[in-house]
């Protein structure tokens, strides 16, 4: 029916009458034919409309009419000065175009007038003007816009300016609309384009656009020469824009920069949420791009396709499109090469939801040259990719295939590849070529903290990990190759500091192997770096070397990432020659054909202890600092250290016990706080004091830092040094000392010296013993802690005189060298050197102090000891050192004869308190030998002068001593015993004198028989207790005194003589102003008793009490002097004028001339009765 229906109405029927036939009734037309029947009717009405109202409106809006009226509400509806030459439409004429042509349109603003005249003064002319146009023409199809097409013709502009100026943050002089009233955020509609077509549109005569911005001083210029876009193939629509752009800005300012749009835009209306760029071409200056993607804005905006190419381009063309106030660097290059690169995108791109786009970018520079300052490249070339994922930034690589650099001092190729950017960037790649860089940029070589010049020759692979680079990983890096520098110079005068190498060799490798014998270890990371000469210099200390090897290798297998674990290590220094000088310490350290090797590896297989292993071999080395010389001959050293096993316990104090018992009220936190305020004062006062022993030289500074102390009490080591030689040269001991066959053992605590010939001066031993308690000395903080020496010495010769010499001198030098101006003579002659110590040893004596941090027993055994100008044999004894004292225990030696026994004590724990005890035993001595022992006899004991022969004594004695190390005459105490048989008076005249005057029955024969003698000192006074000897035919009794200035009170009794009577001689006076008178005899032999024993006994408690005293330590008991209290009467001479002798016996003396007659008339009376006298006896 439909069919019929539709048939009939395109056929124009309605029904026919049929005469023949009977008449059927009329049909009716479908409803839909009657709606689109009334539309057409609506359409046709409204297009009538229209075209008579712009029949009407072109034919009244003339443009005498039409141009004021627009001028007018556009003025009132924006905020402008609107002003236009002519506005004209036309329809008629033109149909069915709808054309609109405006003349001489100008747009000035107001919107800056509110603002201040500050605000405004400084701007230009134009920032009102904002918008001029010469001509405006353009037309539309007014029966395809009745339909629903927009259909334009050509748009044309002809000369358009455009003035934007940004006056104030808020304000600029685009604001001349009034504000739109807020809709409804909610209210979204949807976007409806007609179909949109279009001829042309051209801008003719160039256009201007000029925007200043005030707040930030941005003033841009755009002046478009050429722009057309054309329309004729839609959707594919064609653009085509040129201009010239000027650009001032804060930071850089743009000069007439040419710049084109040029290309093929894909844009529907049916579906105009796309846009499509097709080979769109893109330039500035005289860089050209090409550009094709699709943009899609139906959900936001997104990028479905991107390519971008840059095709060869010279580099100096693109680098002219910086502007100069950023070209920084890039002015100083001269790009003689071509720049090729390209980036295609992989993946949809959504600015609003990923932050970077997935792509891949390849830059491409062919083969070219290129120059940067004093670095000239007749080789340049680049070829890199990158592949960049956006969704997992770390999946992305960069790829550089090949990057060449040759010319004038470099040359090398590099290619490598970076992965896992993010989470751990991996680099691998090659490297080969060399460069001098002197050559470098200025730029790069400002930016180093030195100044640096030489060559560099590398040809290396590599393959490392960011997570590489740390002390647990490093040998995970896959580095192979080889590196020299040759002339390296650096220099940084700020330091100052300098270096200098002729040639280093570096060489590199994770995968190296070695074979040794029957073992074979592979997958080594190996360096090692060869250098035949360096020299550095810095901050007063030099350092110079030749001939240098140093290399390092550990295991570099999967075991090696397993940081909780040991991974052997090792390493190994060879120097053929090494100096170390500090000018500041005159500190010089010299090393010849020396090695030094370190090895780390597992402590007892312990995966988690280490051991480090060091070993030490030098043919020779030399040590010096402002006093001392050291020169090792060939020497070895063996150290190995591994963590402590001793564990510390915290221990509770005994102070916080204390103070929690007088304050039970207070809480731990404040008793622990007291606890450390005392402390603190503690060590404050222990630490004021132990620095002024040791500046007194009380203590030896043996401590460490902090640091030191830490290391020692964590780690334990032991090791062995050997040496052929050793020889030590300094004022503190100026003797030439040499060590022999050095063997020492050592460990954290201890060292022990073994079979060490030692020879110091003309002194000779063989060294055994042990150093202890090194460790508790070393890391004592107030020195408490001794360093305990236990040493047996044994040799053939000891110099006594040398040695003491040597050691009074040093003390000397040590207090007089405070202000340190004594600097040793540097140079390997050992004479010259010794010259140098001894020339500047001091000759004067000071008090030697002894250290009470140094405890030592030391057993010493000779064959002969020389002792001022005697010579013993078979000496031993024992030299002890505790506390600031020094014992000399059972020091005993032989003569040819005889032999002597020594117990002696000196204590000086400081300069102000020194004291000497001693006690001396000497059997069938020579007195000659004697008095050279103890010089200081010959001076107490005149009787001695002139005597000769062999003598036993005893002496026991006390005595401070003062600075210089001089006896202390007022506190010398001393007890002394002399014996001795067939004593010869070795003056052969003074004998004949004697004997002639005495009588003498042998005058030939000048032989005491025998002769005991006791004496005492104290109070500045030798007191001698009586004693008897025979000589002749004489028996002589003597006792007297005399003090230290040799004034003496002697008497001499002659007990049995020739002579018919007994009689007494005393002595007073002193030695060069003696008076001797004749007088009684003091004493009776038969009265006096045989001996007093003072010496002996006093010797034997002495050195019971030397023992005493240094068990128990010289500060905690003192030595006393010695006690003479309870000692029988010495009778003591009195040589009073009284005393004389008998009349008789004066006139026989004279008679037999043994004594001046008086005066002659003294002598007249008393030579007549000596002739009656003899009358009488001759009458008898």
């Amino acid at each position: 029916m439909n069919e019929q229906t539709s048939q009939n109405v395109n056929s124009g029927t309605v029904g026919k009458k049929n005469n023949g036939n009977p008449r059927h009734p009329l049909k009716k037309r479908p409803v839909w034919i009657k709606i689109l029947r009334g539309m057409l009717w609506v359409i046709a009405c409204l297009t009538a409309v229209v075209l008579i109202a712009i029949t009407i409106a072109v034919s009244y809006l003339k443009p005498e009419r039409l141009t004021p009226l627009v001028e007018k509400y556009a003025n009132e509806y924006i905020d402008a000065d609107i002003s236009i030459g002519r506005i004209e439409i036309s329809f008629w004429h033109t149909f069915p175009r709808f054309e609109l042509d405006i003349t001489d349109l100008s747009v000035k603003s107001n919107a800056l007038s509110p603002l201040p005249h500050d605000s405004v003064a400084g701007m230009p002319v134009w920032a009102d003007s904002l918008l001029t146009l010469h001509r405006f023409n353009g037309a539309i199809n007014i029966p395809k816009l009745l339909a629903g097409n927009i259909t334009l013709y050509d748009i044309i502009l002809d000369r358009p300016e455009i003035n934007i100026v940004q006056a104030t943050p808020q304000r600029s002089n685009l604001d001349i609309f009034p504000e739109s009233k807020k809709e409804d955020e909610n209210n979204e509609t949807s976007v409806f384009i007609s179909d949109l077509s279009f001829a042309t549109f051209e801008i003719r005569n160039g256009m201007s656009v000029r925007y200043l911005s005030v707040p930030d001083s941005t003033d841009i210029s755009i002046t478009l020469s050429d722009t057309r876009l054309n329309g004729n193939n839609a959707p594919d629509y064609s653009v085509d824009i040129h201009g010239l752009t000027s650009a001032s800005v804060s930071d850089f300012s743009i000069k007439n920069l040419s710049f084109g749009i040029g290309g093929d835009i894909r844009w529907s209306q049916y579906d105009p949420q796309k846009l499509a760029l097709n080979n769109f071409k893109i330039s500035a200056g005289k860089v050209n791009t090409t550009l094709s993607t699709d943009i899609n804005f139906a959900e936001g905006l997104r990028i479905d396709r991107f390519n971008f190419l840059l095709p060869r381009t010279p580099a100096s063309d693109i680098m002219e499109l910086i502007p100069e106030e950023m070209c920084g660097e890039t002015a100083n290059l001269k790009a003689g090469f071509d720049i090729k690169l390209g980036i295609e995108l992989t993946q949809q791109f959504r600015p609003a939801v990923d932050s970077i786009p997935s792509v891949n970018v390849t830059l491409e520079i062919p083969e070219g040259r290129a120059d940067y300052e004093q670095l000239h490249l007749s080789r340049f070339a680049l070829l890199a990719k990158a592949e960049i994922n956006g969704e997992k930034l770390d999946a992305s690589t960069i790829n550089v295939e090949k990057l060449l650099a040759i010319g004038q001092g470099v040359g090398f190729e590099l290619n490598g590849k970076i992965d896992h950017i993010i989470s751990d960037p991996t680099i691998s790649g090659t490297f080969k070529g060399g460069v001098e860089i002197s050559r470098l940029p200025k730029k790069l070589l400002a930016e180093l903290p030195c100044e640096i010049d030489g060559s560099l020759r590398a040809d290396s692979k590599f393959s490392l990990r960011k997570s590489y680079l740390d002390q647990n990983n490093f040998h995970r890096i896959r580095l192979t190759g080889e590196a020299t520098l040759r002339n390296l110079k650096i220099s940084m005068p700020e330091l100052p500091a300098e270096l200098y190498s002729r040639t280093m060799e570096l060489k590199l490798g994770t995968n190296s192997s070695f074979t040794r014998g029957d073992i074979s270890v592979d997958s080594l990371l190996t360096a090692s770096l060869k250098i035949d000469t360096i020299s550095a210099g810095i901050t007063g200390m030099i350092l110079q070397a030749s001939e240098v090897k140093m290399g390092v290798g550990c295991q570099n297998t999967s075991s090696s990432a397993d940081t909780s674990i040991i991974n052997p290590i090792g390493g190994r220094i060879v120097a053929d020659r090494l100096l170390f000088r500090s000018t500041e310490d005159s500190t010089r350290i010299r090393l010849r054909k020396s090695t030094v090797g370190a090895t780390l590896r597992r402590y007892k297989d312990d995966k988690t202890k280490p051991q480090l292993v060091l070993n030490v071999a030098t043919d020779g080395a030399f040590y010096g600092d402002r006093l001392n010389r050291a020169l090792l001959g060939k020497s070895l050293l063996l150290v190995t250290a591994y963590p402590s096993a001793v564990t510390q316990r915290p221990r509770r104090s005994p102070l916080i016990d204390s103070l929690s018992v007088a304050n039970p009220d207070l809480p731990q936190d404040s008793l622990r706080a007291m606890a450390r305020a005392i402390r603190r004062a503690r060590m404050k006062t222990l630490s004021a004091s132990d620095s002024v022993a040791v500046a007194e030289g009380e203590v030896i500074d043996i401590s460490v830092d902090n640091s030191m102390r830490r290391l020692l009490r964590r780690w334990d080591a032991r090791g062995v040094l050997k040496s052929e030689r050793m020889r030590v040269f300094t004022p503190y001991f100026p003797l030439r000392n040499t060590l022999s066959d050095l063997n020492i053992r050592f460990n954290s605590d201890s060292l022990t010296i073994t079979d060490t010939r030692l020879r110091t001066g003309h002194t000779s031993l063989v060294m055994n013993g042990s150093v202890s308690n090194i460790k508790k000395a070393l890391t004592s903080i107030n020195h408490q802690q001794p360093l305990r020496l236990d040493f047996t010495l044994d040799g053939d010769t000891i110099e006594v005189n040398e040695i003491a010499g040597a050691v009074f001198a040093g003390a000397a030098f040590a207090e007089s060298d405070t202000t340190g101006i004594f600097i040793a003579q540097e140079s390997d002659n050992e004479r010259a050197m010794q010259s140098s110590v001894e020339t500047n040893a001091s000759d004067t004596m000071a008090t030697l102090v002894i250290p009470s941090n140094v405890e030592a027993n030391i057993n010493v055994k000779a064959n002969n000891i020389a002792y001022s100008n005697l010579m013993f044999r078979d000496f031993k004894g024992r030299l002890n050192v505790y506390k600031g004292a020094i014992n000399l225990e059972q020091l005993t030696a032989a003569t040819n004869v005889g032999g002597i026994d020594l117990n002696a004590l000196y204590s000086a724990p400081s300069k102000e308190d020194a004291s000497f005890a001693f006690g001396l035993g000497i059997k069938d001595f020579h007195i000659k030998q004697f008095l050279e022992l103890v010089p200081a006899i010959d001076s107490l004991m005149p009787l001695l002068y002139g005597i000769d022969g062999i003598i036993n004594a005893n002496i026991a004695a006390t005595t401070r001593i003062s600075d210089g190390m001089n006896i202390d005459i007022p506190t010398l105490k001393a007890a002394l015993k002399l014996s001795g048989d067939s004593l010869v008076l070795i003056d052969e005249a003074t004998f004949k004198k004697i004997g002639k005057w005495l009588m003498f029955k042998h005058k030939e024969k000048n032989v005491i028989d025998s002769m005991n003698v006791e004496m005492i000192v104290q109070n500045s006074q030798l007191e001698m207790f009586p004693f008897i000897f025979d000589i002749d035919r004489y028996r002589l009794g003597v006792m007297g005194t005399n003090d230290m200035a040799m004034n003496l009170k002697y008497h001499i009794a002659v007990l049995k003589s020739p002579l018919p009577f007994k009689f007494g001689i005393n002595i007073s006076g002193n030695v060069d102003d003696m008076k001797i008178r004749l007088g009684k005899a003091k004493f009776n032999e038969k009265n006096m008793p045989k001996s007093v024993a003072i010496a002996d006994t006093t010797r034997i408690n002495l050195v019971r009490e030397i023992g005493n005293i240094f068990r128990r330590g010289v500060r905690d008991a003192n030595i006393g002097s010695l006690d003479f209290s309870g000692l029988p009467d010495s009778g003591t001479a009195d040589s009073s004028t009284t005393d004389t002798i008998s009349r008789r016996d004066s006139l026989y003396f004279i008679q037999e001339g043994l004594i001046a007659p008086p005066d002659t008339a003294i002598h007249a009376s008393i030579i007549p009765e000596t002739k009656k006298t003899k009358n009488k006896k001759a009458k008898k």
